[in-house]
Formats: structure tokens, C-alpha cells, sequence
């Protein structure tokens, strides 16, 4: 889980938060989806991983609310990007286990 602190009024657009995986996942086995009542963020695999294939995996997730971030400053009201500064890095170690022989007739 991936928890973000958010002021706004819960459960909310504002409140809600979107997350995605940026980088780290081209081969698509894992999954962000957001914890409706806590707005933690749920890291799922949704494939299976091979320690002998790549054993430790470094995926960059990113964070934004499902309405979009205005200011007001002199009157006048826009919108603030988003910068790369609410991005996480999540180290995922996967585990080696005692594989079963393949075993070849000839």
C-alpha cells in the first residue's frame, strides 16, 4: 500500500486519488488501483514474476487527483501542473524459490 495525505474534503474529486505506474512495468504484471475509503494506493501483481528472469524490479508510480489542481492568484484562477516531485520509486524483490526440474524424453 501506498498511503497519501490529502486535506480536501473525503471522498471527493478533489480527495481521490489516481495512481499510475510511470515506468518499470513494459511487461504489465503489476496493477494500481486506489483503496476507496482510505485513498491508499493498492500495488497488485498481476502476472507471475521469475526471480531468474529479472529478480528485483523498480517501478515509479505517480500520484494525482481525479479533478485537476486551480489556484487563484490576483484574480485570476488556473491550473497548477503536476510536477515529477509526487513520484515514488517502489523496489520489489522477488523471492527465489526451489523450482521442479524440467524434465525431457528423448
Amino acid at each position: 500500500r501506498i498511503h497519501v495525505k490529502d486535506d480536501d474534503t473525503p471522498h471527493t474529486g478533489a480527495w481521490r486519488a489516481k495512481y499510475k505506474i510511470v515506468s518499470g512495468n513494459e511487461r504489465l504484471k503489476f496493477n494500481m488501483s486506489t483503496d476507496e475509503e482510505t485513498n491508499d494506493g493498492i500495488l497488485s501483481v498481476i502476472k507471475p514474476l521469475d526471480f531468474e528472469g529479472i529478480p528485483v524490479r523498480l517501478l515509479v508510480i505517480a500520484v494525482e487527483n481525479e479533478e485537476p489542481l486551480f489556484s487563484c492568484e490576483k484574480g485570476t484562477m488556473g491550473r497548477v501542473e503536476t510536477s515529477n516531485d509526487n513520484n515514488i520509486t517502489v523496489k520489489v524483490n522477488v523471492m527465489d524459490i526451489n523450482d521442479a526440474p524440467d524434465r525431457k524424453s528423448t
